[in-house]
């Protein structure tokens, strides 16, 4: 039976239910990475949080690996681009702890427009000078929600619940989406930036997102702004930050995520992380506790358990490193195990070398997405001729490599 090793702490009844189901599971919770690297090749799949890196040495030693599941969201922490070249498939929980983030940026603005942890500092030391920490009200602002995703979403909500007029940014949202939010849409970053009292990030980590809010967007920001982030660091730069802090243009921060992390294991006597703007007393920094409630914990253990074991199985699921699956993945499947054998099928009728596989799709698949149908036909097929192993993963980038001429079509009628 397969083996499988959980590097960062996550409820247990994901890790139980893979016991249950004839797995061998290890959890060296906290694990160095020199450690890791020595023990992957003993193990089918990784499971980890946001603490553990899965890149360079840990990949090219986990000869045997088959997946890596994210117990959350972000997949930052793991080179999802060189897992699908290995044809490692890469698994997250996306659904898992969305109102827990959501919930934690709320949280977050409050606090950042009431000082609330500065108070609360100031209390424990006895200091009680309540002038120091005159904030300002959310009702009648303007927040700048970017992204509406499906925690974007709900934090929108919850801040037009509390009074703010909610402006968004995201070019990928449809119109009807947007107005049945009660949600004003800008086109234009800058234009949203210009006008905000209060940014709030909710977009995944890109490269396009890489210092989204620089040194330039800070300076078109009216004076007295705040900003949170809950999303990914690296999307803000944190020296033009300090800077735009400093200096009185930015009226405060709250990150619950930064651009470097430090070791979340750590105790703080271990600890060797310093961050400039825990410098500043207008920051409130927090360690990534977007994800950190037990609902979430329990549901990003069990969703990641699940679809780990799916993989293990060799079942399709819906990928970080595949294209997305529309509707009910359950409906598809006849679909793609009829696929396997077809492509299997068409390879072993051939008497040439194969140049091009033309698939037409008819009947009920044309209002039906075929994409992993498609997959699963290359997949056949290349399974009879690749000596390494081929899966949903990287079946798409085999039959490239091998030059063949994949051509898809969709048809009402089928002569």
């Amino acid at each position: 039976m397969a083996k499988i090793i959980v590097t960062d702490k996550m409820a247990s009844n994901g890790i139980d239910y893979l016991k249950s189901k004839g797995f061998e599971v290890d959890t060296p919770f906290g694990i160095s990475r020199e450690e890791l690297i020595e023990v992957i090749d003993q193990y089918d799949a990784i499971i980890v949080r946001s603490a553990t890196k899965v890149r360079d040495e840990v990949l090219d030693r986990g000869t045997n690996l088959k997946v890596v599941g994210r117990a959350g969201n972000g997949v930052d922490n793991i080179d999802v681009q060189e897992c699908t070249r290995r044809g490692i498939t890469v698994v997250n929980t996306p659904e898992g702890n969305t109102m827990a983030a959501a919930e934690m940026s709320v949280a977050l603005v409050y606090s950042v427009f009431r000082n609330i942890p500065q108070a609360y500092h100031a209390a424990k030391n006895k200091d009680f000078r309540r002038n120091k920490f005159v904030g300002e009200e959310l009702d009648g602002k303007i927040a700048a929600v970017i992204g509406l995703g499906k925690i974007g979403s709900i934090v929108a909500k919850k801040l037009i619940g509390a009074g703010m007029k909610v402006v968004a940014y995201d070019p990928y949202i449809s119109d009807e989406r947007v107005a049945s939010l009660g949600i004003t849409r800008i086109e234009n970053l800058d234009d949203l930036i210009k006008m905000a009292d209060l940014i709030t990030i909710h977009i995944p980590k890109t490269p396009e997102s890489k210092n989204l809010i620089g040194e330039r967007e800070l300076a078109l920001c009216k004076k007295g702004v705040r900003i949170v982030n809950v999303a990914r660091g690296g999307m803000i730069d944190e020296k033009a930050l300090y800077q735009a802090i400093s200096s009185g243009h930015v009226a405060g921060a709250a990150l619950d995520v930064q651009e470097v992390e430090p070791n979340f294991n750590k105790t703080p006597e271990e600890q060797d992380y310093w961050n400039p703007l825990l410098d500043l007393d207008q920051v409130i920094m927090t360690p990534h506790l977007g994800a950190s409630t037990k609902e979430a914990n329990v549901n990003c253990s069990l969703g990641v358990a699940q679809n780990v074991e799916a993989v293990l199985n060799g079942e399709l699921v819906s990928a970080v490193n595949m294209p997305p699956i529309a509707g009910d993945l359950e409906k598809l499947r006849p679909y793609t195990t009829l696929g396997e054998k077809l492509g299997a099928i068409y390879y072993q009728a051939e008497q040439e070398r194969v140049k091009k596989i033309e698939i037409i799709y008819s009947g009920d698949l044309v209002d039906k997405p075929t994409k992993p149908i498609t997959l699963a036909i290359i997949k056949g097929f290349l399974s009879v001729v690749s000596e390494s192993e081929v899966n949903y993963v990287n079946a798409q980038l085999k039959l490239n490599e091998m030059g063949v001429e994949l051509i898809e079509s969709k048809t009402s009628n089928l002569e």
